[in-house]
């Protein structure tokens, strides 16, 4: 995508779309792309930062054709979603910015700037507030036996840290906007029996709160068991089992995010493939999801829907 915006695809579009009506019959591609392609590429840094640079200038060839054209109402939506993402891509970058780590030694509650932590130089994926929580964390924390793994698993993904940033961020920005009422939605009641009977079965099971940017670059969130997720998981592009020794070990206050981005061709599912990456976010408090566990594991077979509403409506003091 980055080399086809810098080719002159947004021209090319512009002045595709506004050519009269009989000579983009069938131009079914300009959909697609505006559609879904597009706006699914804007979860990436380098493509928003392209597309920073681009808008402004594709802004002065549009005219009367292109504005009557049956694809202006797309090309608004997607120009709409890529200055948001632009605004958080700048908010990111500025010097104010500042990211906010846990100590990964999980008996510890030191969190802070990024800056104050030590990361392991052989994984260079754990963190640590200081070198007794390394050695604690490198003993007794299991870090000595998933050290190697967690460093061939990361060298498995081809994303650079300022692309893997940005995406944390995003998605930590529409989790927050979003509250879990689309997960959640308390005016259908197969969400809350789904999750009530995903815990019942398997009451170690742990949840992952999935948003998934593939299909026209907005999140569809939902809430899933991790033992599924895993099990769907054919390309093997999570490490669970750090991911699972890690919140095991959080009391509570770790939750796992998984974030589904398009990485290939296509606008529907059968063809469509997606990009697994997990975000796990540390709270100072036990977690939504360690709320949400305790209401579905002890709760007799009663309606809990009041007492999640009242969840939710706390949920963003907890992320």
């Amino acid at each position: 995508m980055l080399e086809s915006l810098r080719a002159g695809l947004l021209p090319l579009i512009v002045r595709t779309a506004s050519m009269p009506k009989e000579n983009t019959e069938g131009v079914d591609a300009l959909q697609t792309l505006l559609d879904h392609i597009l706006p699914g590429s804007t979860v990436s840094y380098t493509v928003v930062a392209e597309l920073k640079v681009q808008l402004p200038a594709v802004d002065s060839i549009i005219g009367p054709e292109f504005q009557n054209s049956r694809y202006a109402s797309s090309w608004e939506s997607f120009v709409s979603l890529a200055r948001r993402r632009i605004d958080l891509m700048d908010e990111m970058d500025t010097k104010a910015s500042v990211v906010f780590k846990a100590c990964d030694n999980m008996d510890c509650d030191t969190m802070g700037p990024k800056t104050n932590f030590k990361r392991c130089s052989n994984c260079r994926e754990a963190y640590y507030c200081s070198v007794d929580c390394q050695k604690i964390d490198w003993g007794s924390g299991g870090h000595r036996k998933r050290c190697h793994s967690i460093r061939t698993h990361s060298l498995k993904n081809d994303l650079d840290a300022k692309n893997r940033a940005f995406m944390r961020r995003l998605l930590r920005a529409d989790l927050v906007e979003r509250r879990y009422e689309e997960a959640l939605s308390l005016h259908d009641p197969g969400c809350l029996f789904f999750l009530r009977d995903t815990m019942r079965r398997d009451p170690s099971d742990i949840l992952v709160t999935v948003l998934d940017y593939s299909a026209n670059g907005y999140p569809r969130l939902h809430i899933e068991g991790l033992a599924q997720l895993r099990a769907d998981d054919e390309r093997g592009a999570v490490y669970w089992e750090e991911h699972i020794a890690r919140a095991a070990r959080s009391r509570g206050r770790m939750e796992l995010h998984l974030m589904l981005v398009r990485d290939g061709p296509g606008s529907d599912r059968v063809h469509r493939r997606k990009r697994w990456l997990m975000f796990p976010q540390r709270s100072e408090h036990p977690s939504f999801h360690h709320a949400l566990l305790q209401i579905f594991r002890h709760r007799e077979e009663t309606d809990e829907t009041e007492t999640v509403a009242q969840l939710m409506n706390s949920a963003v003091k907890l992320h």
